[in-house]
């Protein structure tokens, strides 16, 4: 177990999401994703959490490894054409990790996931988390515009995570 991230963590205070991601910036988020999945058959999760808990720091659980169990939790592989995505922010990293189900495998490349992440942090930094989010929201509803066109209804909830 890394020190300095063991630190990160505790002293992230449980509450920081839910002051960064306020009710009003979680509607937004939620309308953005309602928007958005209304031009394509794709499905948009967003899951923010302020940092992991002892357990799964002494365990070493890795950031894409928790996100994986969030994936799962969420059941954000569970639509039709398996084309969930799961935004995933871990606050005491400022880590976001994006996790796509199986139907884009073959379409959309572990660079452009990466691509995407790296909009978002760099959004982070200069305007903030909400609006990072919001960046995010938009450039994976590209991405399923392209892969994923005709609007096939609402398979997953909209209304953000927090964990």
């Amino acid at each position: 177990m890394e020190l300095r991230r063991f630190w990160l963590h505790l002293n992230t205070p449980d509450k920081v999401s839910s002051r960064l991601f306020s009710p009003t910036v979680l509607d937004e988020i939620e309308r953005a994703v309602k928007a958005v999945e209304a031009t394509h058959g794709g499905e948009i999760c967003f899951a923010v959490e302020s940092r992991m808990n002892l357990s799964q720091l002494w365990r070493d659980i890795k950031v894409r490894e928790r996100a994986a169990e969030v994936f799962s939790n969420l059941r954000v592989w569970d639509t039709q054409q398996n084309n969930g995505v799961l935004v995933y922010l871990l606050l005491a990293e400022q880590r976001i990790e994006i996790l796509a189900d199986r139907g884009f495998r073959e379409k959309v490349s572990d660079l452009e996931w990466a691509s995407i992440c790296s909009a978002m942090q760099q959004s982070f930094t200069a305007s903030g988390f909400a609006e990072g989010v919001q960046l995010g929201i938009q450039l994976i509803s590209e991405q399923m515009r392209k892969h994923f066109p005709v609007p096939d209804g609402n398979e997953l909830p909209n209304k953000p995570t927090v964990l």
